[in-house]
């Protein structure tokens, strides 16, 4: 008391094959840098007080769990978990109160429970409510209530508490009729994008409004749908898809990197724990993808981590992995796609890259033989020129449309964003925006897919013209829109009036490109 106190923390990031992803940081796809890059807090409490869950390393337990039963318009049930620990040197007795209010700060509902804490122990106080008419969260209505929770003692003072930002859905896998939100099927295609946090410059340290941004980003390129490739990102970046409505896979860290010592598969366990204990109350979870990417792992092991994830929320969750056995869901790269799976449902994880599809920009399928193997590939920097950039977008658009002819409930391109590796010193430019986040042509084909007329957030008529217009290297024009009709002018002089292309690479899009047989000669102005 009256002196300064010192908190000293020691970060060690240094390589170690105990720890996952275990593969020394110069030989990942990706980049972890050192230090702690997100936020850190220190929480000042009373002696009784809402736990922490990680801390507290109760099974499905600690802190506060919020979980969902017999969603509908009509009704939800919340169940309500909390976890309080009393440090006095006395029991508390007092009660335990929950407000819920509604978007516009009108309470919906107030419920209370009496609570009484030994001292020097912890206990789970488990309570249900019913919400009337509920507003529920779904990616085109992400509709977000504040619950408020307040330990009080028997005088009625407050001794802790806090709120958080809920949304109530209910998902659910249906075999053959496919995926239902909130107890109906879902009349959208759930097409979605791997992120990596990685920006120009920072490098992972993004700032909130950085993580806010991203999402701001993918949802306006028409993604409902993100996986967190290959680790949990940050909790800013996970609000913010609540608030946006972008669903989330949910992935523990780990890459092309197995160790057969049980300590390695122990700690993959823990991760795996903290995981969903730090993002169970997020509406936008779709699902916790359990797997360590591009490894073989033993049944016994993916026996163990589906069943810690199960146990960890129980009642209605989804364990997703990208080998066949075990999982929920089956996560399947489609450049690695040998064979179906319709025992279970099943993602389209990764597509778009390293396709090889070698064709003049769409424009009358007229291949370009002599293209280089760098020309062709997916893998094209923004600022590559509209050969390539529109050869990236063709790559793209080529997977997406083969994606459609699966049973798969959701797909996901790799990568929305370019970023940096570990492995090389250059960017991975899979990406449909660079590292600044700034958009290729790629960008604007996923975005054209979203109907105009849908009714729904970031539905909007759009156009976007595929073309730097420069003579000697514009063989046509190619236009993203999800219009029904397009008309090109050059300098006010129109180039004709066209409906969407007809081939095999657009005949299950729901809005393929424009293609106009337009010969750049001159220079002009495209509209």
């Amino acid at each position: 008391c009256g002196e300064d106190n010192v908190i000293t923390v020691w970060a060690d990031n240094s390589d170690d094959p105990s720890y996952p992803p275990g593969k020394p940081q110069d030989a990942l796809d990706f980049a972890y840098f050192g230090g702690i890059y997100r936020d850190c807090w220190m929480i000042v409490h009373n002696k009784v007080f809402i736990t922490d869950p990680n801390y507290e390393n109760e099974t499905a337990g600690g802190g506060l769990f919020v979980s969902f039963d017999k969603v509908s318009e009509q009704s939800a049930q919340l169940k309500l978990d909390a976890h309080i620990r009393n440090t006095s040197r006395k029991s508390f007795g007092g009660k335990i109160l929950y407000e819920l209010y509604d978007r516009d700060d009108k309470r919906v509902l107030s419920k209370e429970a009496g609570l009484s804490v030994s001292k020097g122990l912890a206990k789970q106080i488990s309570c249900k409510v019913t919400v009337e008419t509920p507003h529920l969260w779904s990616p085109d209505s992400p509709y977000l209530y504040k619950l408020h929770i307040y330990i009080k003692d028997k005088a009625g003072n407050t001794i802790d508490g806090y709120y958080r930002r809920i949304g109530i859905r209910s998902i659910e896998f249906k075999g053959k009729d496919g995926f239902w939100l909130n107890g109906k099927p879902y009349p959208y295609p759930l097409m979605g994008a791997n992120r990596h946090q990685d920006f120009a410059v920072i490098g992972n340290a993004l700032p909130n409004s950085l993580h806010w941004r991203d999402a701001k980003k993918l949802r306006d390129a028409g993604m409902r749908v993100i996986r967190n490739a290959h680790y949990p990102q940050d909790p800013a970046f996970m609000d913010a898809c609540d608030e946006l409505g972008l669903f989330v896979i949910v992935n523990t860290p780990g890459w092309q990197f197995w160790n057969d010592q049980p300590i390695f598969a122990q700690r993959v366990y823990s991760d795996i724990r903290n995981m969903v204990r730090r993002d169970r109350n997020h509406p936008c979870i779709l699902a916790w993808e359990l797997s360590i990417n591009e490894i073989r792992m033993p049944e016994e092991f993916i026996d163990r981590a589906v069943a810690i994830g199960h146990e960890e929320y129980p009642g209605q969750t989804y364990i997703a992995g990208w080998m066949k056995y075990g999982y929920d869901i089956y996560i399947e790269a489609r450049q690695h796609r040998k064979e179906a799976l319709y025992s279970k449902p099943l993602i389209v994880s990764e597509y778009g890259d390293w396709e090889y599809f070698a064709m003049n920009a769409g424009f009358e399928q007229e291949r370009w033989s002599d293209m280089l193997p760098e020309e062709r590939s997916s893998r094209q920097a923004r600022g590559s020129g509209e050969v390539r950039l529109l050869q990236q977008a063709t790559n793209v658009q080529e997977a997406h449309n083969d994606n459609l002819s699966t049973h798969a409930f959701a797909d996901g391109y790799w990568a929305m964003f370019d970023y940096s590796r570990g492995l090389l010193p250059d960017l991975e430019l899979s990406g449909a925006s660079d590292v600044f986040r700034l958009p290729k042509y790629a960008a604007w084909f996923f975005r054209s897919q979203r109907d105009a007329d849908e009714g729904t957030p970031f539905s909007e008529p759009m156009v976007f013209i595929a073309s730097e217009w420069k003579p000697g290297i514009s063989r046509g024009v190619r236009i993203f829109s999800n219009c029904e009709e397009v008309e090109l002018t050059l300098d006010g002089c129109s180039l004709g009036r066209r409906t969407p292309d007809t081939n095999t690479m657009s005949n299950r899009l729901p809005h393929p490109p424009f293609s106009f047989a337009a010969s750049c000669e001159k220079p002009g102005t495209l509209t």
